[in-house]
């Protein structure tokens, strides 16, 4: 069975140290850092450039290649790799298949418009007990999977499932810190989680 770790960073833990951490970032995280208005967002994005960094060596622009979608990639080719971030951590997944990953704060309110986004199935499940966490176990798939498919957000003409493994994608969701994380692989894995 395959494995995959997402390796998380608390992105609080850098404040007031934004100054001492950017110069460490590939400069396109860094300019992408430094772009973010809200101080946590912008917490965030260099606590991912520093999972980048720390976890997979990335420190020049050209360490990283994306696809038409803007998916990046590791130009050496593995191993595969996708980000998030929400709340106050940013995550990294890292496998030797293609993943996707996504965390968002839990909460008990979530945007009605969303809903057009799940299939039938997927609606009745939601609104047999139509909390935040069962909101959000839909969503983080769903955003799991589009990345580790590397389309993004194309949600037109999507014919997968999300409460059934292996219609093409395996899932796995956990809650930590407040936030539902979503992992997305097209073949089974088993979950390891690295804080830092």
């Amino acid at each position: 069975m395959e494995t995959v770790t997402v390796h998380l960073l608390n992105a609080k833990a850098l404040a007031g140290k934004e100054e001492a951490f950017l110069p460490l970032l590939a400069p396109a995280r860094r300019r992408a850092a430094e772009n973010r208005r809200h101080e946590s967002a912008r917490l965030r994005a260099i606590a991912a450039g520093l999972l980048l960094r720390d976890v997979l060596g990335v420190r020049e622009d050209a360490d990283l290649v994306c696809n038409e979608f803007g998916k990046p990639a590791l130009a050496a080719g593995s191993p595969w790799f996708n980000l998030s971030d929400g709340g106050d951590w940013a995550a990294l997944a890292v496998a030797d298949l293609p993943i996707g990953v996504d965390l968002e704060p839990l909460r008990e309110d979530w945007p009605a418009g969303l809903r057009r986004c799940f299939l039938p199935d997927e609606l009745a499940w939601l609104d047999e007990s139509p909390t935040g966490e069962r909101f959000f176990t839909l969503w983080t798939r769903l955003e799991a999977a589009l990345k580790a498919k590397g389309t993004g957000l194309a949600l037109r003409g999507r014919d997968f499932p999300l409460l059934e493994d292996g219609r093409p994608w395996y899932f796995q969701n956990i809650v930590h810190a407040g936030c539902m994380l979503a992992i997305a692989a097209p073949a089974p894995f088993e979950l390891r989680l690295a804080e830092h």
